[in-house]
């Protein structure tokens, strides 16, 4: 019988779907159906990389037979254990749209056709070249060597500011002595402060959960109720008030603020844990920012970054901002950019691993890379440059990221200096 909890039916009990029990099943009971019959141990080739699901960047294996990638597990040695998220083991490899193979180009309004990637490049530069401002968006999914790529070529060629990431965010990175995963296995006291890594940072929830099955105190203060709710102490509710800043054509940004009293209360706690680990999300005021800062040096900060690689394009000076501009660049990737609206611009190029809407919008579509045939380097939350490794070749023909806007730079006569991306990268880590 397979049952949890206790003894309770599995669909009634606390299961939060990161498939351990099918990696640690001893019996072969339990297994991934989706690999299962797929080819014996003899069969498989396995690649350690690090998950994109999250900024947690957790060690995985991936599975591959036949330059498919059949499963992933967890690494049992890493920090995290070899706990996954459902979205880390299991929604990675679920096709979400059509697949992108060759570039499309859109002639005179009508629908975008296929062609070579020389006309796809050489159309965009002549056109781009015609433009008085070019903004430009990318995905925290990218690599670190694609970010650099993208600010040299908006910097050097395009001689832009108007940058933006698609998605994402990242807490204030000046506070305090930075935790790590490990240091929730120790922890006897868990705050979480305005995030919820029950929705954005599932293997921290979990690690937290465990933490408080060993003894540890857990204390919640956010706008809104969490998963993480049921197993804390102390809940409190911290109130948004939404102000305008700067630009009064920006969007509104709320400020999450909490009541002296409770304030207190929270400093109390941490300052009697002898192995305090504070997490903390953003748009904090400046009232909780401060109490972070005095916070004892035992203490260990953890920022609850919402972006695969968004910390990367946090220590590059990319951040989620209004662009406008006559010309736009995307760098969506493997993303789906749901909900995200595309700028207005009377020419737009977009690189991209599926269809979405962005691409039926698009003048130029270049196609990408996914997640699983990317070579290179991303920062977890930890502030941690981690390896990116190919576990399987992409289709024939479509470059990595930065590689496509290479080619794009020499179309347009002025060809990215590896030897400056390069910099930017050893300037990036120096940071």
């Amino acid at each position: 019988m397979v049952s949890a909890d206790d003894g309770v039916p599995l669909a009634e009990s606390t299961c939060v779907n990161c498939g351990t029990c099918l990696q640690i099943c001893p019996t072969g009971s339990l297994m991934d159906r989706g690999s299962s019959f797929c080819g014996h141990e003899a069969d498989i080739q396995r690649t350690r990389t690090t998950c994109l699901a999250c900024g947690v960047g957790c060690p995985i294996e991936t599975v591959i037979r036949l330059n498919r990638v059949l499963r992933v597990d967890g690494v049992w040695d890493a920090e995290n254990r070899g706990v996954l998220c459902e979205d880390g083991r299991f929604k990675v490899l679920e096709d979400s749209a059509p697949r992108l193979h060759t570039p499309l180009i859109r002639r005179n309004g009508d629908q975008p056709e296929p062609c070579s990637w020389d006309e796809a490049l050489s159309f965009a530069a002549e056109n781009l070249k015609k433009t008085k401002k070019v903004a430009g968006m990318i995905t925290p999914r990218s690599t670190n060597e694609s970010l650099v790529a993208f600010l040299r070529m908006f910097h050097d060629i395009f001689r832009s500011d108007q940058v933006s990431l698609t998605s994402g965010q990242v807490p204030p990175l000046d506070i305090g002595t930075p935790a790590t995963m490990s240091d929730l296995h120790e922890t006897d006291l868990i705050v979480v402060i305005g995030g919820d890594p029950w929705e954005h940072q599932k293997v921290l929830a979990y690690l937290s959960r465990r933490a408080v099955d060993r003894g540890a105190n857990l204390i919640i203060a956010n706008a809104e109720p969490s998963g993480l709710e049921p197993y804390a102490s102390t809940v409190v509710r911290l109130t948004g008030e939404t102000a305008a800043k700067g630009d009064p054509h920006l969007a509104l940004r709320r400020i999450y603020h909490l009541r002296p009293d409770r304030l207190a209360q929270v400093r109390q706690a941490i300052d009697a844990a002898k192995h305090p680990v504070v997490m903390h999300g953003p748009n904090l005021d400046d009232q909780i920012v401060q109490m972070l800062h005095a916070l004892p040096r035992r203490a260990r900060l953890l920022p609850l970054v919402r972006g695969a690689n968004a910390m990367g394009a946090a220590i590059l000076g990319l951040k989620v901002t209004p662009v406008a501009g006559d010309a736009l660049y995307a760098v969506v990737s493997d993303e789906q950019p749901d909900g995200v609206v595309l700028p207005p611009a009377k020419f737009t190029v977009v690189q991209s691993s599926y269809r979405n809407a962005w691409t039926e919008r698009a003048d130029v579509v270049l196609p990408s890379k996914i997640w699983f045939e990317k070579q290179g380097h991303i920062t977890n939350f930890a502030g941690r440059r981690l390896g990116l490794t190919r576990s399987v070749n992409a289709p024939e023909d479509i470059l990595s990221d930065w590689a496509t806007m290479f080619m794009l730079s020499v179309k347009m006569g002025k060809p990215l200096s590896c030897i400056t991306v390069a910099e930017g990268l050893l300037s990036a880590a120096a940071v």
